[in-house]
């Protein structure tokens, strides 16, 4: 009887308490990041190419170079082109308007571009009246999340003031999702009408030189498709690759792809079918990567999704494909795309500037130059034409002379 009217007692404070905590005025004020998702309809993004009037620099993505033409990526809108016959004075010629693009590449006279989930095929034989060739619906609907909504594609940031009762822990409404929707950057491209161009480093489609495929790494696969009918590219196979895949760069008869986790070397002595050959882990960082000779060269930026692995330059011996090793590390302070031309190194250092480099000895690079005023994303060194793009805009410098090294012309973000 006596644990009885204990606990009754104690219900009964327990009630008392409550109802004083209710009555109280006291509140909380909280504020925090919420995450709104962003979706399409097949039809948001299955509409008819169209081109516009030039357009100034906004917020600018990849770079792809096909001679005389440049053509810079508005993410998700579509791309500026310029004819760069002149590097001196290149001209803005117009812009191509595609939904939810991200990546491009080029052989002959067809772009080949991601809208969201499909793969285009574009004819740019008059870049100011591009004409959609094939469209291949949902060559890429495994790297997004559908639903009745439609298709995630984005999120958006919206900062929310909650007042919460004292005490009230809201339910778990303090939180913040950092989920990103990020799916699809030797040198000398020959003269021929069917011949392909370059992009950078940050690049995620790319066409070897004489070669009848498109291969694209996406988050988690690699992805082969035939484009030895241009205007009508057909899907290939599909190769697990893990996940986190941020780029893919040409070299040889191999593909070098670049993950948070390591460098992938695949074998593409038979086009339709890579196959794998070896892997370079490191701790988790973005990682672009490029090669030249028996050496790859990877950078490595810690912060945000890309880990802690530390800023730096990785120097990478492949003279034994099978086994890649660790040659020689150097300390960046937070790069992102590179670039090789023979025995030059080009590394974009984000906020500390393009890096120039002699690589003669991979083991022991020499400074050329560093241009210390820009913020440098992605480069494509082109015969002797360096382009380069950035936060603030897109820079050429002529490096045919590595002891004069100048600006050619710059084409200006605008805000």
């Amino acid at each position: 009887m006596k644990t009885k009217n204990l606990l009754l007692w104690g219900f009964l404070c327990l009630a008392l308490f409550s109802m004083y905590s209710c009555s109280d005025d006291c509140e909380d004020t909280y504020t925090y990041t919420r995450y709104n998702p962003v979706f399409k309809q097949y039809s948001d993004f299955r509409i008819p190419i169209t081109a516009t009037d030039a357009k100034d620099l906004a917020a600018v993505g990849k770079i792809y170079y096909k001679a005389p033409y440049l053509f810079i990526n508005k993410p998700n809108e579509g791309v500026h082109v310029f004819d760069n016959s002149n590097p001196e004075s290149p001209v803005n010629k117009g812009f191509i308007n595609i939904p939810g693009n991200i990546d491009i590449a080029i052989k002959g006279n067809t772009l080949f571009a991601d809208s969201y989930t499909d793969l285009l095929a574009i004819d740019i034989s008059n870049p100011n009246s591009p004409a959609l060739s094939k469209r291949l619906e949902d060559a890429f609907l495994d790297q997004y999340s559908v639903s009745q909504q439609g298709i995630l594609v984005d999120y958006e940031e919206e900062l929310v003031t909650e007042s919460i009762e004292c005490g009230n822990s809201g339910g778990g409404v303090f939180w913040e999702d950092n989920t990103t929707i990020d799916v699809m950057g030797d040198v000398t491209a020959p003269s021929s009408n069917v011949s392909t161009g370059v992009g950078g480093s940050m690049a995620r489609f790319t066409i070897p030189q004489n070669s009848n495929q498109l291969y694209v790494a996406t988050i988690s696969t690699l992805k082969t498709f035939d484009i030895s009918n241009l205007s009508q590219p057909t899907q290939g196979g599909n190769i697990n690759l893990g996940w986190n895949i941020e780029t893919i760069y040409p070299f040889k008869d191999k593909l070098m792809i670049g993950s948070q986790t390591g460098m992938f070397i695949y074998d593409i002595s038979v086009p339709t079918s890579p196959s794998y050959i070896s892997q370079f882990n490191h701790a988790k960082a973005c990682d672009p990567v490029v090669a030249s000779g028996n050496y790859a060269y990877v950078t490595l930026r810690e912060g945000n999704m890309c880990g802690a692995a530390g800023d730096e330059l990785d120097v990478v011996d492949i003279s034994n494909i099978y086994q890649p090793t660790l040659a020689k590390t150097y300390p960046m302070d937070g790069p992102y795309g590179l670039g090789v031309d023979n025995n030059t190194l080009f590394v974009c250092d984000g906020e500390s500037g393009l890096k120039i480099y002699n690589s003669t000895d991979p083991l022991n690079l020499v400074s050329i130059k560093t241009y210390k005023d820009i913020q440098a994303t992605d480069v494509i060194p082109y015969s002797n034409l360096l382009l380069m793009i950035g936060e603030d805009g897109f820079y050429q410098y002529d490096y045919s002379n590595l002891n004069d090294i100048h600006l050619l012309s710059k084409i200006a973000v605008k805000q």
